[in-house]
């Protein structure tokens, strides 16, 4: 149903380019225009870009559905981005660890003859505390895994006495936004680049 729902709305149409941080609802889709390249040429297209760029442990297929032109993966990425420390005798920020955060995503497809439409949703991160920072917890207690919309909403909410906290968190947003506006924009290039060559790109 999610998908009938999704290649509908595709058909009716997109305005492009509607990005992530937008009153922290985390989705990026664009529509991009290939034109003259048919259903079938830009499907191949988009998966020899998804080979190209995703590989090993990083992605995982859930779907390809080359009859509807829709293909969907789960993906990640690392970032490494600062903890701040817990405690009002750290308001400056000063006392920090450099954490790695695993970073996962829904990527979706959808291709028609003319025009592809790139969907990122999804965004979740999970991470664990350094043991010396919160000696007293247990090793589960110490994994931390949340939605990107449920930390803005703690970030807006709960932080507004926090500077260093909540840069630590609208950096790391912004990175994670900077990276995904790089895999739509190497998605559109692949597309541009075979509706400008057909003959030798399909």
């Amino acid at each position: 149903m999610t998908r009938l729902i999704f290649y509908m709305i595709f058909l009716i149409g997109f305005s492009p380019a509607m990005q992530a941080q937008n009153e922290g609802k985390f989705v990026y889709t664009e529509v991009i225009a290939g034109p003259g390249a048919d259903a079938g040429q830009l499907y191949k297209t988009s998966l020899d870009w998804v080979a190209l760029h995703y590989t090993g442990q990083n992605t995982v297929v859930e779907t390809r559905d080359p009859t509807h032109g829709y293909f969907k993966n789960t993906c990640s990425f690392k970032d490494t981005f600062k903890y701040i420390m817990p405690g009002s005798d750290n308001a400056s920020g000063s006392n920090y660890a450099n954490i790695t955060a695993d970073v996962s995503y829904t990527l979706e497809l959808q291709v028609s003859a003319g025009k592809c439409l790139i969907t990122i949703s999804g965004l979740r991160f999970k991470y664990f505390i350094p043991g010396n920072t919160l000696a007293n917890l247990s090793d589960t207690a110490k994994t931390v895994a949340r939605t990107f919309e449920d930390q803005y909403q703690t970030v807006t909410t709960k932080m507004a006495d926090m500077p260093a906290q909540k840069k630590t968190w609208t950096d790391f947003f912004d990175s994670a936004d900077r990276r995904l506006k790089a895999v739509i924009s190497s998605y559109k290039k692949s597309i541009a680049d075979a509706a400008s060559d057909k003959g030798s790109a399909f």
